[in-house]
């Protein structure tokens, strides 16, 4: 197969994406200089691998490019000694970061790029809903660790300080209210008028939802402080006064389960007895299509096993 010049141009250009991990789903372009018959657009699989014909699968999730450009052409060199490859990204996996409080658009925000910055999130999601009742933004990352911004003369332009959203990051937009609490979550987002007294066992049991679908570590946002307390000190009788203004923020237990089926991706929470058959039949997917086998990746190992 060959590529045109245009083709070749975006190879070369996306070779300086720098610091770009390799996701399942992205699509490769793989030019070998010359030779055609090496030249391929791959899709890296559910297994992390692709597969270059005449060369076979190769790892390459997690890679960078030019991790992922020399594996291939060590490959490739095994065939052509003077093989000159270049390796780039086509088209990006998509992948989710997710949204709360007062902005316009709130849940899960799919980006198709390789990485998306806050003021391009705000822009895709809407902008602020009340520019006068949010002045900051509060994004959790997967590790756990926490970045406050302040957004308050964020007008459709770039932010001071704008920092990278990545994939299955939290993005808070908290309500600023002198005599409120507000309780953002993926559950509900919700204002309670404020007395002396109030405290934040009062604000998690008005949810009525189980403490067990809650993660453990809830977030309190206080003026530019960040505070943290936990489910379990609640359930064994200790409580936190709130104050005037705060903003609780309360996430799911990370419990999901992750299907990949044609380069598509659906998340679906984890309880006991959930099987293998009963994730596929809620896809709507037809039985007769699907092979009788599925690749169960867990704690980094692969097994196969029959439907």
């Amino acid at each position: 197969m060959k590529f045109k010049p245009l083709m070749f141009i975006i190879l070369l250009m996306s070779c300086f994406l720098f610091g770009y991990d390799l996701r399942i789903a992205d699509t490769l372009g793989i030019w070998v200089e010359g030779y055609p018959d090496y030249s391929s657009t791959v899709t890296v699989g559910p297994n992390g691998e692709i597969t270059i014909p005449t060369i076979g699968r190769l790892y390459v999730q997690g890679m960078s490019i030019e991790q992922a450009e020399k594996l291939i052409t060590e490959k490739i060199k095994q065939r052509i000694t003077m093989a000159k490859v270049v390796v780039g990204v086509l088209n990006f996996s998509p992948f989710k970061v997710y949204v709360l409080g007062n902005v316009a658009k709130q849940g899960a925000v799919e980006i198709r790029k390789e990485s998306v910055k806050l003021s391009e999130l705000i822009a895709m999601i809407g902008g602020i809903n009340d520019r006068g009742k949010s002045s900051t933004a509060v994004i959790r990352h997967k590790d756990g660790k926490e970045l406050t911004v302040d957004i308050s003369k964020y007008f459709g332009n770039l932010l001071k300080d704008d920092p990278e959203v990545n994939e299955g990051d939290f993005v808070f937009f908290p309500y600023y209210y002198s005599n409120s609490i507000a309780l953002l979550s993926e559950f509900e987002t919700r204002l309670f008028d404020y007395y002396d007294g109030i405290t934040l066992k009062h604000i998690v049991s008005s949810m009525n939802i189980s403490m067990s679908v809650i993660e453990d570590d809830i977030k309190i946002l206080r003026n530019s402080d960040l505070l943290s307390f936990s489910i379990k000190d609640i359930s064994a009788g200790k409580d936190l006064v709130l104050e005037k203004g705060d903003t609780i923020i309360v996430k799911k237990s990370q419990n999901y389960v992750y299907l990949y089926y044609d380069y598509s991706v659906k998340t679906m929470t984890f309880y006991e007895g959930l099987s293998i058959k009963e994730m596929i039949s809620k896809q709507d997917l037809n039985m007769n299509t699907i092979e009788d086998t599925v690749q169960v990746l867990r704690d980094n190992k692969t097994e196969l096993l029959k439907l």
